[in-house]
């Protein structure tokens, strides 16, 4: 709220922590992965990864989380590879001044169809969409009708 109690801005106030690029804390993540076949036309793919962050600045501590991705990719020999990935994000409430931000957190978890092309048996380029199939957002936020991926990947 602004200093005069409503939603407006004021000259000289400082936006809260949560609604920054940064924090001003080191975020720690760790998790296992899995590469594999189920057939010999179907490559599967899994991971589970753990977030917590430490303290950051106005002792903002962003909510813990856990990601869990499965993807499985169709023909994956030929350039052009159809995926099809399940993916699940779990966060905790954020924390700041000792307390909870009731906007913050929840689970989403996402159907994101998609496509790969290799470029090289080393690189490739890939694109998906990702739509949401369970939201259970905390407080007051805002649902995601989809997003949207794209990049270069490489292997050593």
């Amino acid at each position: 709220k602004g200093k005069g109690g409503g939603d407006e801005n004021v000259p000289g106030e400082i936006i809260g922590t949560h609604n920054q690029p940064g924090s001003g804390a080191i975020t720690f993540q760790g998790g296992v992965a899995y590469s594999g076949h189920l057939t010999e036309e179907i490559a599967l793919d899994a991971d589970l990864i753990y977030r917590f962050a430490a303290q950051g600045a106005k002792q903002f501590r962003q909510g813990k989380s856990w990601q869990v991705d499965v993807a499985a990719s169709f023909a994956h020999h030929s350039s052009i590879v159809p995926v099809i990935e399940l993916n699940g994000i779990f966060f905790d409430q954020d924390v700041e001044n000792d307390e909870v931000k009731k906007n913050s957190g929840g689970d989403v978890v996402y159907l994101s169809p998609g496509i790969n092309f290799k470029i090289n048996d080393k690189q490739g380029v890939y694109a998906n969409v990702s739509y949401p199939i369970y939201q259970e957002l905390t407080g007051i936020s805002n649902d995601e009708k989809y997003r949207w991926s794209m990049g270069w990947s490489s292997a050593l």
